[in-house]
């Protein structure tokens, strides 16, 4: 006689929500909330994107279409305001899976930037900066953001900073106490004006003032005795 048997099984349900997956939500929402916020600069024309992204157009857009539409991502829930935890971050980083060792790597370098991890910051200036074609122009981005942070020492609170683009913009507002707030503009079309910033004197003028000779002076003495990279740091 034959018999047949039973078995009782439980409906098979995969869970999703493990740490690791939300280790890796938590990167793609970062990297989709930066292009976002970005992507007036990489859809114009300008040069330092085409060197960037030259031969990956279609890697925002597939990125976007990643976070938006994959099925597998979607069902993956959006992660806490405090997640991942170290924990998280730590199972991440012991999988087996290279994509999941990946993400932890990249979000704990990103909350060492945060955190003012000064290795962290000369890598990131020295691979991924992009710098002015001239010297005047630094100078003048050095001496905005220097009266910015003056600004900022004299004065209790927060402020915001804005990208600079193009024309008259507000670049930094501090927030006063309820009656004024302190607002810095950038207006880059000093030389339709005639006017330009230079970072040394010229020293072709038959005559230095005396603020311009301890400024040329200074500056000599300084190359003299200072390695070019210590004065990068410095800077």
């Amino acid at each position: 006689m034959k018999t047949c048997s039973q078995f009782v099984c439980e409906n098979r349900a995969e869970d999703y929500d493990i740490p690791e997956n939300l280790v890796l939500k938590r990167l793609l929402a970062v990297i989709y909330e930066t292009l976002s916020a970005a992507e007036p600069y990489l859809r114009g024309e300008y040069e330092w994107v085409k060197q960037t992204w030259r031969g990956d157009e279609q890697l925002i857009e597939e990125l976007t279409d990643l976070v938006e539409r994959n099925v597998h991502v979607r069902r993956i829930r959006e992660p806490e305001t405090y997640e991942p935890t170290e924990r998280m971050l730590t199972q991440a980083e012991q999988s087996r899976q290279d994509v999941y060792r990946q993400a932890a790597a990249l979000l704990r370098k990103r909350r060492q930037l945060f955190d003012g991890d000064a290795d962290q910051l000369r890598e990131l200036l020295n691979e991924t900066a992009v710098t002015p074609d001239d010297e005047d122009t630094l100078f003048e981005l050095f001496v905005l953001f220097r009266y910015i942070a003056t600004i900022d020492e004299m004065r209790e609170g927060a402020f915001s900073l804005q990208t600079i683009s193009s024309g008259r913009q507000e670049v930094a507002k501090f927030e006063g106490d309820g009656e004024t707030d302190i607002v810095v503009y950038h207006d880059n079309s000093a030389r339709d004006r005639d006017v330009s910033f230079n970072a040394l004197p010229d020293r072709g003028k038959s005559h230095l003032s005396r603020t311009e000779k301890v400024h040329t002076t200074g500056f000599d003495v300084a190359s003299e005795i200072s390695h070019p990279a210590d004065q990068l740091a410095v800077f």
